[in-house]
């Protein structure tokens, strides 16, 4: 698959590119044509900000699915159009974020026959509908990371996409949310390739980057190029840059560099837009790993999995500052440590110094409705109950670099909110009502598989207990009255 480069298809065509040269490849968000404008208040018993504290008795209002107030009951304004929950019993906090999952795209799907994949993109394939996305989000899972699978040294490049509340096209928060690594273990290859060994994996992947350092740098120079003669023709007067899309010139342009297939994608890597997600293991690998892509390239890297005596190297993982996204093995044992003891490697991450640490589930391999019982099972071995939910919200959403939309909850952010009777880890008591973007998306009662199941399908027919549903229909993503 051959990626499109912005530049190449704009920048060799003589029309005006004021826009592009504005805008880059930036991407920008604007509010969704699907959130309500009508406002919702939830009068909550708390409210879990996670960054701010806990507010006890307090309202969060939600307009166009954004938090634009939250506060004490009878210190914020109520609007007067507002449809008014009544949570005044219940917690209400952040949706979950899972950093390593590989649903929605065929578990894990990704291409056996070349070890490294740049051209590879899992958006293309995202089944948003799919029963374990009804499950997460049944879960109080709102946001995930999607990669695919682990047969290869580098597999290709996942997505970062909400699971709802929105048309599909306006799921996705990144397309290329992060690039997938996996280092020992799973890409092991028995080929008698280069990916047979450890060794031969990293010369392949520091190759892969130093061709693709030579290919931004041509590139960053043609464009370069562009943009001065550019402005060299605007100064002259041949162009207008005041008129949307402007004038029509005939400067000539320098003819583009040749497309490498895939480098476009490891171009986004190089420039930090998007980091790398290292499924690895063993003290050797996450060493080796922070190495290569931290010390050596200067790359926005993180460790998931860590798993098999990882941990020994946290104490280098804390001096880098690189994040860690635990699971779904929680504990090491025995043959990991040689010394017949439990360790919670979470725990032992942080005891460290890691402060960046989050859970996953590794979806299939663990369902995908259990990630907060990844924070549960860490909180039994020793974690503290905030450390738990930091690390299924805002840590994730730092370590994936969109704290500024989720991951907890102020004003200004994305409305994605989950609201329970008591803590997101106590098993006892499920979810009551999920919020996507400001959207009902599930509902206590509601089927999770199934006919009429999730957030896409109208809520109606017999319910899981052989009851006939009753409460709210809902219309597309929309909740509305029967």
């Amino acid at each position: 698959m051959q990626s499109t480069r912005l530049f190449k298809a704009v920048l060799s065509r003589p029309i005006l590119i004021s826009a592009v040269l504005v805008a880059g490849f930036a991407t920008s968000f604007h509010t969704p044509a699907y959130a309500q404008s009508r406002a919702l208040a939830i009068k909550a018993g708390r409210i879990l900000t996670v960054t701010n504290g806990t507010i006890i008795n307090g309202v969060i209002i939600v307009r166009n699915g954004k938090i634009v107030a939250l506060g004490k009951l009878g210190e914020v304004v109520i609007p007067a159009d507002a449809e008014v929950i009544d949570a005044s019993s219940e917690w209400v906090m952040p949706g979950q974020i899972d950093l390593h999952a590989h649903i929605g795209n065929d578990s894990g799907l990704h291409d056996y026959v070349h070890t490294l994949n740049p051209e590879f993109r899992v958006w293309d394939y995202i089944t948003p509908d799919a029963p374990e996305v009804r499950d997460d989000i049944a879960s109080g899972v709102t946001t995930l990371l999607t990669i695919p699978g682990s047969g290869g040294n580098h597999s290709g490049f996942g997505v970062l996409w909400k699971l709802g509340g929105a048309p599909r096209e306006q799921l996705y928060l990144r397309k290329l949310g992060v690039m997938k690594v996996a280092q020992a273990y799973n890409p092991e290859r028995t080929a008698g390739d280069l990916g047979l060994s450890r060794m031969g994996m990293w010369w392949m992947l520091r190759d892969m980057f130093s061709r693709a350092k030579s290919y931004e740098t041509e590139m960053k120079s043609w464009e370069d190029s562009n943009k001065k003669q550019y402005s060299l023709v605007a100064n002259a007067g041949l162009v207008s840059t005041g008129s949307p899309g402007g004038a029509i010139h005939t400067g000539k342009q320098a003819e583009a560099p040749d497309d490498v297939i895939g480098m476009d994608n490891l171009r986004a890597v190089l420039e930090k837009k998007t980091p790398i997600l290292v499924h690895t293991a063993g003290a050797r690998d996450v060493m080796e790993t922070m190495r290569m892509f931290h010390d050596e390239l200067n790359l926005n890297v993180f460790i998931s999995h860590g798993e098999f005596g990882g941990f020994q190297s946290a104490a280098e993982a804390a001096k880098r500052g690189i994040p860690v996204n635990v699971g779904p093995r929680l504990y090491d044992f025995s043959y990991q440590t040689y010394d017949r003891t439990f360790y919670s490697i979470a725990q032992k991450y942080l005891n460290a110094g890691v402060e960046m640490l989050s859970l996953n589930t590794d979806c299939p391999v663990i369902p995908p409705d259990d990630l907060f019982l990844q924070g549960t099972i860490s909180i039994r071995m020793g974690m503290d109950e905030d450390m738990a939910l930091r690390a299924v919200t805002i840590n994730p959403a730092r370590t994936i670099g969109i704290a500024d939309r989720i991951g907890s909850l102020e004003v200004g952010k994305d409305a994605d909110l989950v609201i329970k009777k008591g803590s997101l880890f106590d098993v006892r008591n499920p979810i009551d009502r999920v919020y996507i973007n400001g959207n009902l998306v599930f509902q206590h009662g509601q089927r999770r598989r199934g006919v009429g199941a999730g957030p896409f399908e109208a809520r109606n027919g017999v319910e899981e207990d052989g009851q006939v549903e009753s409460g709210p229909v809902r219309r597309g993503f929309l909740v509305e009255d029967e």
